[in-house]
């Protein structure tokens, strides 16, 4: 009778631990990056907003509309291990005046071994091309699920604010890897392509 209490006292513990554990690592945060000019659509604004998850991965963004403003919201999780942390830039691309369709010339992308924590847009001197200041956190290995994309919706004719019907965002316990905006062949609407990964 004694063995058996002990078993199931250490077998209720070990279920508290496990169930700590993993409340720890996959522990998010909703962030965003407060509400600032929307352009009237231009999409170079999007350069006065600056996503950043430090240590944790990023599992999912989105853009939200104020009145004549815009903010990008994000949720950041807690990563399983210790990571190592590198900060890169994509490069120029021509931007036709602020049109939003013109971000399918970037990609942002972790590689085959970084989860993203945090990115923003900049412009050059000129100011007439965009690119992209990310961070990954990487790994010696990721496990990470197909390729995934939201519905094809309105391009709005290139306005910026189009993109908040468009929720980039990853299953509990994946983060993402890459992402890029991709246009339909009639090039009238837009949708985005992105990919989830998680540590192994």
């Amino acid at each position: 009778m004694f063995l058996q209490m002990v078993q199931a006292g250490a077998m209720s513990l070990f279920i508290l631990v496990l169930v700590a554990t993993i409340t720890t690592v996959y522990s998010c945060r909703h962030q965003d990056t407060g509400y600032n000019d929307d352009g009237k659509g231009n999409m170079v604004y999007f350069d006065r907003h600056v996503l950043r998850c430090g240590n944790r991965g990023m599992r999912w963004f989105k853009l939200d509309r104020g009145s004549q403003t815009i903010r990008f919201e994000y949720e950041c999780c807690n990563l399983p291990t210790k990571v190592r942390s590198r900060e890169f830039q994509t490069t120029f691309t021509y931007e036709k005046g602020g049109n939003l369709v013109y971000l399918d010339r970037q990609r942002v992308s972790c590689g085959t071994k970084g989860i993203l924590s945090g990115f923003n847009m900049q412009r050059n001197p000129r100011r007439d091309h965009i690119r992209f200041n990310v961070i990954c956190n990487d790994y010696n290995r990721l496990n990470c699920q197909r390729t995934q994309y939201t519905h094809f919706n309105d391009d709005g004719k290139g306005k910026s604010f189009y993109l908040d019907r468009h929720r980039v965002q990853c299953n509990n316990g994946y983060f993402l890897n890459n992402f890029r905006l991709k246009r339909n062949g009639r090039h009238n609407k837009i949708r985005m392509e992105f990919k989830c990964c998680r540590p192994t």
